[in-house]
């Protein structure tokens, strides 16, 4: 679940393409048949056309930050380029809680410094506690054993399991959750986000915007120290 946090550029599509730049940005992979194209969240469409990477054999929908250079721009959208690194993001759907697995879920506080909806999914940068004696778990889920409004937003909650592990230092993580099934031939959705931090409940209201990509998350600044 670890990931490498990466100072991402953006992406101004009004900005003439330097063709010798490097660009990174988070996006989604989206292998289609014998052609890999990834879709970033600032609006491009990646034609792989040369890469540096061995072994590149990407998953639909995995979700990563990915280093590239443009080689040439056909149309308004797509772009030909040369993949220069891949950096996969923790991806994952939408889980539901229920009573059977409340427990296995857990409700361990988390920070999060960031959270927003890009490409279809729900990205969350976040801090933790670590012992190095167990593996953490996040997850994002829909809560069966209670009643929401019925107001047209979709309510979910950002989980954390420590496995009771020793909160000795502080660590980053970032994920990204499909948000698909919610979009139920609505392009604006509202979510409202619970998550539980150190000192208490939290609430965070975010829109997907279906048809359009939002901006990038906020860097994230932290100290070894941990969490309090």
């Amino acid at each position: 679940m670890f990931a490498t946090c990466i100072l991402l550029a953006s992406c101004d599509e009004e900005e003439k393409v330097e063709y010798s730049q490097n660009w990174v940005e988070r996006a989604t992979l989206n292998p289609v048949g014998d052609r890999n194209v990834i879709w970033t969240d600032g609006g491009r469409n990646l034609l792989i056309e040369s890469s540096h990477l061995d072994n590149y054999n990407p998953t639909e929908g995995q979700r990563a930050f990915v280093n590239y250079t443009i080689r040439s721009n056909p149309d308004s959208s797509n772009y030909n380029v040369t993949l220069n690194n891949v950096v996969k993001i923790l991806t994952k759907d939408v889980a539901y809680l229920t009573t059977e697995n409340q427990s296995e879920i857990g409700d361990d506080p988390v920070k999060i410094y960031s959270l927003w909806c890009s490409g279809g999914y729900l990205n969350v940068n976040f801090g933790f506690n670590y012992g190095f004696t167990a593996t953490h778990l996040i997850n994002l889920v829909e809560n069966k054993m209670i009643v929401h409004p019925e107001d047209g937003k979709v309510y979910l909650e950002f989980r954390h399991n420590a496995h009771n592990d020793p909160q000795s230092v502080a660590r980053l993580g970032t994920v990204s959750f499909n948000l698909a099934p919610y979009k139920n031939g609505s392009n604006l959705v509202e979510f409202v986000i619970r998550a539980k931090d150190f000192q208490g409940e939290v609430e965070y209201h975010v829109h997907s915007d279906f048809l359009r990509n939002s901006d990038v998350g906020n860097d994230i600044k932290y100290s070894g120290d941990g969490f309090r």
